[in-house]
């Protein structure tokens, strides 16, 4: 009987090894899937998220603009199904890339399929719809559609699109996890620094998960391409957490549920040839699984030419809902604070661990918050001025400047967290109508974020009853972070907010 065992036990040895041999997903670091310019081009990009289907979305071509290409592209889990209906037609939707098995169900393979945008298809000027359906897959990721176009008043640039199917879950050995592959897009350096724009198309994402970006640009002749670029290896710099899976209305980048783009400029230091990128996925019960499949790179020929605001050059739609050009987000208003900037730049959200307001006698209030600020810059902590905002059902309940000369360095604790630089400060007196007891920052412990807590006391415009919506907005330097809760009040004249709830 152990003879048996153990040759089963041989057996399924052999299988895992053979598998881990032949396992592989598609990495977006090979050669470019198409290449345009230089010329004066523009990217337009809108998707959703096939969750849920039919799924609609919009992408506006401007009246001055002329197709030069125009891809529909569908991400996912799949077993290999290739039709789908759009607008109504049925249509094949040809692989582009596809990995092997994960290590899961038999159907869970990561995949890519690119439509050619032609005859019934092809984009005109204006608005221009898609409704997709009929993907029936394990896990259905997005629709998005990635539309190069030649615009007069673009600057002169270049466009790379690569594609593939890389998977990253924590709880998976190589290939699969527990990270995605390093993808890279190279290029032909120049003398002098430029600002392109890059987008990201991710799917399988959930909010809260922690979710991290990495990325790097630098020259391979002093920086090879890393294998790795989480915890910074090489350089590389945490560009984002814990925004992936969360909704484009609340800061994030996921346009419906799976699917998720990423917007953002690109700094290109001189005689840089590569943006380097890589999607993290976190450790533990945070354990999340991340599909990658497409990025493009959008790049000025010429040194310190970049994005002209919004949309690159020519396009001043900020504000109509709908994700156009080189806009980060378009929540569809041009006010600051929820998430979305009045220039269609991406907030950053906060994660609020907790909030009390506590109303006093003689209209004296308290206010002790406590909050995350994911991704704030090192350097900026105890050298810039921290400007703190609290929204009761709209209305301004906290309007507070702290300036750098108010900051006190103190004794830095122990701490293996990735910020650097600058650690914990802590700041009182009187400013304004409010008495400051402390505001503190300081890295949080083995994560890639600073904590902010402050306690103030002052007198209120407006006693903050009925208030069940606390929006907060904490600006540090040039970076900002917002977040909108509920608030549960547990007993008259005590309102507590809590994470998740």
């Amino acid at each position: 009987m152990k003879s048996v065992l153990r040759i089963v036990a041989i057996g399924l040895a052999l299988v895992g090894s053979a598998w881990a041999v032949r396992a592989a997903d598609v990495p977006l670091n090979g050669a470019p899937a198409e290449s345009f310019g230089p010329g004066n081009l523009n990217v337009f990009v809108s998707g959703a998220g096939l969750e849920n289907q039919p799924a609609t979305f919009s992408v506006g071509i401007p009246a001055e603009a002329t197709v030069v290409a125009a891809y529909l592209y569908i991400n996912g889990r799949g077993v290999g199904d290739e039709n789908v209906i759009v607008n109504g037609m049925a249509v094949v939707a040809p692989l582009v890339a596809e990995s092997d098995p994960l290590p899961v169900e038999g159907c869970q393979r990561i995949e890519t399929r690119r439509i050619t945008l032609t005859g019934g298809l092809a984009l005109s000027h204006g608005p221009n719809e898609f409704t997709v359906e009929g993907y029936d897959q394990c896990g259905p990721g997005g629709a998005f559609v990635v539309a190069v176009v030649s615009q007069p008043s673009a600057p002169m640039r270049t466009v790379t699109i690569v594609e593939g199917a890389d998977y990253g879950f924590h709880d998976f050995l190589p290939p699969f996890g527990p990270n995605t592959d390093v993808g890279a897009i190279e290029f032909s350096p120049i003398v002098g620094s430029r600002v392109g724009h890059a987008f990201l198309f991710l799917h399988d994402a959930v909010a809260d998960k922690a979710d991290s970006l990495w990325t790097l640009t630098a020259s391979s002749s002093t920086t090879p391409i890393p294998s790795s670029l989480v915890g910074g290896a090489g350089g590389a710099t945490l560009f984002e957490i814990d925004r992936l899976g969360v909704s484009t209305s609340l800061g994030g980048y996921s346009h419906g549920e799976r699917l998720d783009i990423v917007s953002t400029d690109v700094a290109v230091p001189s005689d840089a040839d590569y943006f380097a990128f890589q999607a993290e996925s976190p450790a533990g019960g945070n354990a999340d699984g991340i599909g990658m499949s497409v990025a493009v790179l959008v790049l000025p020929t010429d040194a310190d030419g970049g994005p002209s605001g919004p949309g690159g050059g020519g396009d001043e739609a900020c504000g109509n809902g709908t994700l156009e050009g080189l806009e980060e987000c378009d929540d569809g208003n041009l006010a600051g604070g929820d998430g979305c900037s009045g220039t269609c730049e991406v907030e950053r959200l906060a994660k609020t661990i907790d909030a009390i307001i506590r109303v006093r006698k003689h209209r004296r209030e308290r206010v002790w918050y406590y909050t995350q600020l994911p991704g704030l810059a090192s350097d900026l902590v105890g050298s810039a001025p921290v400007h703190v905002t609290l929204l009761a059902n709209g209305h301004t309940i906290l309007d507070l400047e702290v300036p750098v000369k108010a900051f006190q360095r103190v004794e830095p604790r122990a701490t293996t967290s990735m910020p650097a630089g600058k650690f914990a400060s802590a700041a009182q007196g009187n400013l304004g109508d409010a008495r400051l007891r402390y505001m503190r920052l300081w890295p949080a412990s083995q994560q890639p974020t600073y904590n902010l807590k402050f306690k103030v006391k002052r007198e209120f415009l407006k006693r903050p009853g009925g208030i069940n919506l606390l929006t907060s907005i904490i600006r540090v330097g040039d970076q900002t972070f917002t977040t909108t809760d509920s608030m549960i009040v547990r007993r008259k004249g005590k309102i507590v907010r809590n994470a998740g709830n």
